[in-house]
């Protein structure tokens, strides 16, 4: 009931500042603004904007599909708005040295579109990184090679991807960083989603599918979670692949996948310091022996609550022998069971699920073929007579 409530709370809080903050965004009294006005061209150049290049009390709108580039030193603006009607987009591209501001909307109602290969981003306190705004918006944030996302952790730095409409961060490199991360925080109808094949992210909570669906899809790099991480909505999902990471407290409502090895993948590990609680679906990949880098494994120094489904595949062709196990789950102490399993079957053998004090594993059974026990058989006779006939001839001897 407690969490429950504090649940309550955080998001009646989380929709407070929300309001303020666009309030704030859209308030006459912001600043001044100006507007792009060329197609590919510099930031800092003048006459590119009709009001000339922003600065740190200046909101600057990029409506026109054109590009604005940020690639040779520091930039500043008040507020970056991209595509702020249904017709409208506009791009931003960040290649070296740095842009400073204190809100961007990529994506406002129309679409938007952030690539940021080197340089970093920086947020003033308070600052917040919104990926598709409003309702039918869209906002894109492509994030590679060395490109820094660098919040003011002074304050309060918060991301949403996928606001009132759809949002996408697609990190291929470099490092993101914030104290919270909303994905579909607006409302049933949005999505934010979270492709991470390289790089770092680090956060002190994120929320996948906070009001709508968000999918969290990782196949390499890593992140780290120093808090909170939470899928809400059973809608939603996390799922693991070539990467190990960390988190404090884990809360399952959605599908949480920790995949198998593949040919040219390691498997999903998930290593917490905090509570795990489970109330919707674990799926597990077993491609091999080992735990973390064969086969999916989660991990908790704290307590594993258990409910929901667990699903578990066979990846990599892997085949195990009789009674070979798997520690799927390790935690300091287990409460509760799954409702609902769907295990893999093999040639000749299948799998029996059991559960301990401290986790969860699962133990392979090969029952041998008939044919085989048949060849057994046959063979038994004429093996006893050797070992016969070999002691009666080391007696004789």
């Amino acid at each position: 009931m407690v969490g429950m409530n504090l649940t309550v709370l955080l998001r009646a809080d989380c929709r407070l500042m929300l309001a303020f903050v666009l309030a704030l965004a859209w308030s006459p009294n912001a600043g001044a603004d100006t507007n792009w006005m060329g197609t590919t061209g510099s930031w800092y150049t003048d006459g590119n904007w009709d009001s000339g290049a922003p600065n740190s009390s200046v909101n600057a709108n990029i409506n026109n599909g054109g590009t604005a580039q940020i690639g040779s030193s520091s930039a500043f603006v008040s507020f970056l708005n991209l595509g702020q009607s249904s017709s409208q987009s506009g791009l931003v591209s960040l290649t070296g040295g740095s842009l400073t501001a204190d809100d961007e909307q990529i994506g406002v109602a129309g679409s938007g579109t952030f690539t940021h290969s080197a340089g970093a981003n920086n947020f003033t306190a308070s600052g917040t990184l919104v990926l598709g705004a409003n309702t039918n918006s869209t906002g894109i944030y492509y994030l590679s090679g060395t490109g820094a996302i660098n919040p003011n952790l002074s304050g309060a730095a918060f991301e949403y991807i996928g606001e009132g409409g759809s949002g996408t961060m697609n990190q291929s490199g470099g490092s993101n960083s914030a104290t919270t991360i909303y994905m579909a925080s607006g409302s049933i109808n949005t999505s934010g989603n979270y492709n991470l094949s390289g790089g770092t992210l680090s956060a002190a909570i994120l929320y996948i599918g906070y009001q709508g669906t968000g999918v969290f899809s990782q196949t390499g790099g890593s992140f780290n979670i120093s808090n909170t991480l939470s899928l809400l909505t059973t809608g939603s999902s996390l799922s693991i692949a070539n990467a190990a990471d960390t988190a404090a407290t884990l809360n399952n409502n959605g599908v949480l996948t920790l995949a198998g090895a593949t040919a040219t993948a390691t498997a999903g590990a998930l290593s917490l310091s905090g509570n795990y609680h489970q109330t919707n679906e674990l799926d597990i990949g077993l491609g091999g022996p080992n735990a973390g880098t064969d086969y999916g494994a989660l991990t908790t120094t704290a307590s594993a609550s258990l409910s929901g489904t667990l699903k578990v595949t066979l990846t990599n062709n892997f085949i195990p022998f009789n009674g070979e196990t798997f520690n799927i789950i390790s935690a300091q102490s287990r409460t509760n069971t799954f409702s609902q399993t769907s295990l893999p079957t093999f040639s000749g053998g299948h799998f029996n699920l059991n559960y301990t004090s401290t986790g969860v594993t699962l133990t392979a059974v090969v029952v041998p073929e008939p044919n085989t026990l048949v060849l057994l058989g046959m063979a038994l006779p004429f093996a006893l007579r050797r070992i016969r006939n070999g002691r009666f001839k080391a007696a004789a001897t």
